[in-house]
């Protein structure tokens, strides 16, 4: 009888204690750790999606219909936004050819390079902005492409044949 109790208050003992580890490794993986908080995509994304892409097991031309559907159905919203949208160049065309006639092309060129690397400017802001949004695209792509081939994989996978066994 003696033994049993003792038993049960060392048991109870060990549990306390594996307890107590279990907190304090909590606390100092929360708290302690020194790991940069970085919003959006990094690079071991970009790692996951590289073994993703590489356990794929099918063959291109299996998903080549659904890629080239999803392709067709995107380029005709395109195609339909561009057409409400239309924006005509020619104006801005036939207003830089005349600039460029009255003060001479060297001139021009001058003027040119000078509104494109003027950050004070809203067309060398735009061209800052767009320099910087490029490597943000490059994730964005990736985490697109991703995102549509999982789907479409999904999809060609659910209309593969079923193959029932009898035994």
């Amino acid at each position: 009888m003696g033994c049993e109790k003792r038993n049960k208050k060392l048991f109870k003992h060990i549990a306390i204690g594996v307890l107590i580890l279990v907190i304090i490794y909590i606390f100092v993986e929360v708290f302690l750790t020194k790991k940069n908080i970085v919003e959006g995509m990094d690079n071991t994304d970009m790692i996951n999606y590289n073994k993703d892409v590489e356990a794929w097991v099918f063959k291109p031309g299996e998903i080549e219909t659904y890629v080239k559907a999803h392709h067709d159905v995107i380029m005709e919203n395109k195609n339909n936004e561009d057409d409400e949208e239309d924006f005509n160049a020619t104006h801005f065309i036939s207003l830089m050819s005349k600039i460029q006639k009255k003060i001479g092309a060297k001139n021009f060129q001058l003027l040119q390079k000078a509104i494109q690397n003027d950050s004070n400017g809203k067309f060398g802001s735009f061209m800052v902005d767009q320099r910087e949004a490029v490597e943000e695209s490059y994730f964005a792509f990736a985490e697109d492409a991703m995102k549509t081939l999982r789907s479409l994989i999904e999809d060609m996978e659910s209309r593969r044949a079923k193959v029932k066994t009898t035994g």
